[in-house]
């Protein structure tokens, strides 16, 4: 599977939209804390453009590492269930190649007795 195209799994999609809408919530909430802190002691809490963008930045550095989350457990799970399956491949093999040892060894032991009572 090529990483750059990699399919996003829908349930990283939704816990990532969960995240995202209440990442915003908080930020807003955030926002309207600031404001009515400013409102009542505006020399001591600033609302300017700096408590705007930290909440932009910061929001979106949460979802955005949520996500990144999400992309690696997804390939991990991913990776782990390829390899499960290479080992169950592996044992069948393992399996096969016992029975027709097995299967050889039979048919030797038939050919001996066969070739032995002959006589």
């Amino acid at each position: 599977m090529d990483n750059r195209k990699e399919r996003i799994q829908p349930a990283v999609r939704k816990e990532t939209e969960h995240v995202m809408v209440y990442t915003a919530a908080g930020v807003a909430v955030m926002w309207c804390v600031f404001l009515a802190l400013h409102l009542v002691i505006p020399e001591k809490v600033p609302f300017d453009y700096t408590v705007i963008l930290g909440g932009l930045f910061g929001g979106a550095v949460a979802v955005l590492n949520f996500f990144l989350m999400g992309m690696a457990v997804q390939k991990a799970a991913a990776e782990t269930k390829a390899a499960q399956h290479e080992v169950r491949i592996e044992a069948m093999q393992q399996e096969l190649d016992r029975q027709a040892k097995e299967l050889q060894q039979a048919r030797q032991d038939r050919d001996r007795m066969t070739h032995a009572s002959l006589w």
